[in-house]
C-alpha cells in the first residue's frame, strides 16, 4: 500500500470500464441510502462473538491478513479480546498503527492548547492557516511533486493530506511525543519511530500493543477534575461550520440530535493496518490491529461484532445536512483528474452524468466509507446507458450524494 491511509484522499487513478465503475458507485450509494446494515442486530455474548469472528477467518486469510487482534473495552471495566490465527500470543506484540498515529499527535496538540502553549486559531502563515485547520484537514494544502502546495484557501474544504497534518509537530522529535502523550497516559507498550518511515512523523510512526492501543482510545473518554473529556476538547477544536461538524484529528459520526455517536480513525501502510474508535454515549472503546494488509470489509465486519458484544446501539438515523436535490444541480469538477460530472434533479431522484474519470472519483469516495456488501437494496437506484455517456439515476437522499461530492474534497462546483 506504500503509505496509503484508510480512509484518505489519494491520487486519482484510472478505473477500468464504464460498467464496473458505475456498478461499484451504485453499490456505495445503495449502502449510503440504506445505512450500511451491520451483520445481525442486538447484543451478543463474548462466546457468540468468538463464533461470529471465527466465521470470518476464511475471509480474513483470503484478504491477505496474516495476523489480526480486535479488542473492546466496555461496561464496568469489561474487556473483550479476539485474535487470529488461533494459538498465537499476539496481545503483547507491537503493531504499526499507521495513520492512527494522527490521533496521538492530536492528543499532544490539545495538551499544548490546554496548557496555554498554543492557540488553535493563531495564524501560522500569511494565508491565515491555523492549527485548527491542520487538525481538521482544512488547511487547503496538498503534497504534490515533492512539496506542499496551496490548492484551496484554508477553512474552505476538507482535504486529507499526510504531510500537511504533519506540520503540527514542527521541529519536535519523537521524545516530545513520548513525554507529552505516552508517559502522561501510562502507555508503556507504545513506541514512536524515528522520522523516515512510510508516513511523515506526526501522521505516522506510532507502534503499540493491542491493549495499549485500546488504553489510548479509552483515555479519550476519561473526565478530568473539571469534568471534561478529551473527546469533548477534540470536538471543540474542530470546525463547527461544516455539515456535519469536523472534529480535530478524528473522523466523526453524528446522530440526528447533534450528538457524537462514534469518533474513529483508521490507517494502513505496506504490511499493516489499524483502527481505533470510541463511543462516548456508551463509554466504549475499540481497537483493531493487523499485519499483512489492511482490508476494509474484514475490519468493518470485525468492528460490527465488537459493537454488538459491547452493546453499542447504532442510531437509526444519523445526522445529515439539510440538502435538497436542486441544491446539487449543476456541473462539478475534480481538480485532481480533470473529470467533470453533471447533476440534475428529477423529482426526488438525482441524475449524475459523467465520464470514466468521474465514475472512478465517485466510486473511490463511496468506498472510503462504505465497505460492506450489498443488502439487497438494488431498487434504490437504476442505471441507464445513453449516447451521451454513462448515467446514474439515484433514488437516494441528496445529502448522501453531497457527501460523495465534497466530503473529501473530491469535487468542486463549477461557477
Amino acid at each position: 500500500m506504500n503509505g496509503k491511509d484508510t480512509p484518505e484522499v489519494q491520487q486519482c487513478q484510472a478505473f477500468n470500464g464504464h460498467r464496473r465503475a458505475w456498478a461499484v458507485l451504485l453499490l456505495g450509494l445503495c449502502l449510503l441510502a440504506s445505512g450500511c446494515a451491520p451483520i445481525g442486530k442486538g447484543p451478543i455474548s463474548p462466546q457468540q462473538a468468538d463464533r461470529r469472528l471465527a466465521e470470518l477467518e476464511s475471509q480474513t486469510a483470503a484478504a491477505g491478513i496474516q495476523e489480526i487482534v480486535a479488542v473492546a473495552s466496555f461496561g464496568d471495566g469489561q474487556t473483550y479480546l479476539w485474535s487470529w490465527p488461533p494459538g498465537r500470543e499476539l496481545s503483547n506484540q507491537h503493531f504499526a498503527l499507521a495513520s492512527v498515529s494522527k490521533i496521538y499527535t492530536t492528543a499532544a496538540i490539545l495538551e499544548a492548547e490546554k496548557s496555554g502553549l498554543l492557540a488553535l486559531d493563531s495564524p501560522l502563515n500569511g494565508r491565515g492557516m491555523t492549527p485548527r485547520h491542520l487538525l481538521t484537514h482544512t488547511s487547503g494544502l496538498e503534497f504534490s511533486d515533492g512539496e506542499l502546495v496551496e490548492v484551496l484557501p484554508p477553512g474552505l474544504r476538507y482535504h486529507y493530506d499526510n504531510r500537511a497534518f504533519a506540520l503540527l509537530v514542527g521541529e519536535n522529535r519523537p521524545e516530545w511525543m513520548e513525554s507529552v502523550v505516552l508517559e502522561r497516559r501510562g502507555l508503556f507498550g507504545t513506541t514512536v519511530q524515528e522520522p523516515g518511515g512510510p508516513l511523515p512523523f506526526g501522521s505516522g510512526g506510532i507502534g503499540a500493543t493491542p491493549m495499549d492501543a485500546l488504553a489510548f482510545a479509552r483515555s479519550w473518554l476519561v473526565r478530568d477534575d473539571a469534568g471534561r473529556a478529551d473527546w469533548e476538547r477534540a470536538v471543540d477544536a474542530g470546525m463547527a461550520n461544516f455539515a456535519p461538524p469536523l472534529v480535530a484529528g478524528w473522523r466523526a459520526e453524528w446522530t440526528n440530535r447533534g450528538s457524537v455517536h462514534r469518533l474513529y480513525h483508521a490507517g494502513a501502510i505496506d504490511g499493516a493496518g489499524a483502527e481505533i474508535g470510541i463511543y462516548p454515549a456508551e463509554n466504549v472503546a475499540i481497537a483493531i490491529v493487523a499485519r499483512g494488509r489492511y482490508d476494509g470489509p474484514v475490519f468493518e465486519r470485525t468492528r460490527r461484532v465488537l459493537e454488538r458484544v459491547a452493546e453499542v446501539e447504532t442510531p437509526a438515523t444519523m445526522h445529515v445536512p439539510d440538502i435538497e436535490p436542486r441544491d446539487l444541480a449543476g456541473e462539478w469538477f475534480c481538480a485532481a483528474s480533470g473529470s467533470r460530472i453533471a447533476i440534475a434533479a428529477r423529482g426526488d431522484a438525482i441524475v449524475l452524468t459523467g465520464d470514466d474519470g468521474a465514475a472512478a472519483e465517485l466510486q473511490r469516495a463511496s468506498a472510503r466509507e462504505f465497505v460492506s456488501t450489498s443488502n439487497g437494496s438494488d431498487d434504490l437506484a437504476r442505471t441507464f446507458e445513453l449516447e451521451s455517456g454513462r448515467v446514474l439515476e439515484v433514488v437516494a437522499p441528496a445529502e448522501t450524494v453531497a457527501g460523495l461530492l465534497w466530503e473529501g474534497g473530491y469535487f468542486e462546483r463549477v461557477p
